[in-house]
């Protein structure tokens, strides 16, 4: 019984994401985009690289929506390489760096479903990815970059500096 409900959950889950992909799809044939793109002037230095991790994550919806397996861990696989880069850890916050560290867990996570097989485990593990990237960016949109990066030189508040 306890089985049957969570395979109906899961099963739910899975044509949910399955519609919104073929939504988008759809929407993109009557709007496509541009055939093709290059930076702005007003696009900010980590574009490239959110660029690369969409099409990581595009990977992973790709093999969700064809239950391939093989397809989910390579874009779980591109997603934990990108974590460690120097260019990801660029902020100090606390509240990006524990969004950072979810963001690599939950990489795990679908990589070991897909490893798995699991399909359900996998769907959750994306859904979940996809909630904390969005926490994550509008975090970084509204808080971290409302305050300019601390300057390395720059002497703490309140203490007076003679020379």
């Amino acid at each position: 019984m306890m089985w049957n409900q969570f395979s109906w959950k899961a099963a739910l889950a899975t044509v949910t994401l399955a519609g919104v992909v073929t939504f988008h799809s759809f929407a993109d044939e009557i709007h496509p985009p541009p055939a093709s793109r290059t930076l702005d002037k007003d696009d900010g230095p980590g574009t490239p690289f959110m660029h690369a991790k969409l099409a990581a994550t595009h990977q992973i919806v790709d093999g969700l929506a064809f239950e391939d397996f093989s397809r989910i861990e390579r874009g779980a696989d591109e997603l934990l390489r990108m974590t460690e880069l120097a260019s990801w850890k660029v902020r100090r916050d606390p509240v990006y760096m524990h969004y950072s560290a979810d963001f690599e867990s939950t990489s795990l996570r679908l990589r070991k479903a897909a490893r798995a097989r699991s399909i359900e485990k996998a769907t959750f593990a994306y859904m979940h990815l996809t909630v904390s990237c969005t926490a994550c960016h509008q975090h970084v949109r509204n808080v971290v970059q409302m305050d300019p990066a601390p300057d390395a030189t720059a002497q703490p508040t309140g203490q007076t500096v003679f020379r």
